[in-house]
């Protein structure tokens, strides 16, 4: 429909003419306004080499003829092989790799960072750990939760191995964050967020919800014993993750893609 010569950016001042003067045809105007709204189609025919086209057929041979354009382009231009450039870039990123590496085994933690008590906590923690399960728990049970967190301030793990290692102290960290939270029941979150002063709960709306083994029994039982029954909408673990609940309760920010935007 467009020549290899046309002039797309005439094509498309000439397109939005003629669709903006379309309506305009279909009313039955005065001479002028019909002549000037023919004149429009007119010029979109000669720039798109066709005559009496639909002009979503001539918007969607614009678009083709953009593409085309850009693709031919870009293949003068070398296209997108990175030739020699990717080797060395792979070449780059394993020599970084290798750094951070030998970095971290010689100097793990710097000196600097490590007083006296903190020093005499992280042997401590190192020791725990290095406990049997049973042991390890009296252990760290016993460890003040100032030492836990000076000599390792930053911990890992699934919602099962912070309640098994951790002790139950309100407020522990700063920060604590939820990853795929929208598979989190609210009962297996609580003892994450107890031990959170602040927490970041992340989670896809999209993907399946958690499975729930408890029954609506138990959870009418449960809030009517603390007074809750008023909250059961938010507190229904069942149907509500903990997205769902930080989602409903708190600021959040969406990182939907525009697919995932079209879903909603």
């Amino acid at each position: 429909m467009f020549a290899l010569d046309s002039d797309l950016d005439a094509a498309e001042r000439s397109l939005r003419a003629a669709t903006a003067a379309a309506p305009v045809l279909r009313s039955h105007p005065g001479p002028l306004r019909r002549w000037t709204a023919s004149r429009a189609r007119r010029d979109l025919d000669r720039v798109a080499g066709s005559g009496s086209v639909d002009l979503d057929r001539i918007d969607l041979a614009l678009g083709a003829a953009r593409a085309g354009r850009a693709a031919a382009t870009l293949a003068a231009r070398g296209g997108l092989h990175p030739g020699d450039r990717w080797d060395r870039l792979l070449h780059a990123e394993q020599v970084l790799r290798d750094g951070a590496g030998r970095r971290l085994c010689v100097r793990p933690l710097e000196a600097a960072s490590l007083g006296g008590s903190t020093r005499v906590a992280l042997g401590q923690l190192i020791a725990v750990l290095r406990a049997g399960r049973g042991r390890r728990r009296e252990l760290l049970a016993a460890m003040h939760p100032g030492q836990l967190t000076s000599a390792a301030p930053m911990w890992i793990g699934t919602l099962s191995e912070i309640e098994d290692v951790l002790p139950a102290s309100a407020g522990l960290f700063d920060l604590v964050v939820l990853d795929e939270a929208s598979q989190i029941e609210q009962s297996r979150a609580a003892p994450a967020l107890l031990r959170a002063q602040r927490a970041v709960i992340v989670g896809d709306p999209h993907q399946l919800h958690h499975v729930s083994f408890q029954s609506d029994d138990a959870v009418d039982a449960a809030l009517e014993r603390h007074g809750l029954s008023d909250w059961r909408g938010l507190l229904e673990v069942r149907r509500v993750s903990a997205f769902d609940l930080a989602a409903t309760t708190a600021p959040w920010i969406s990182c939907a893609t525009t697919s995932d935007r079209s879903r909603t």
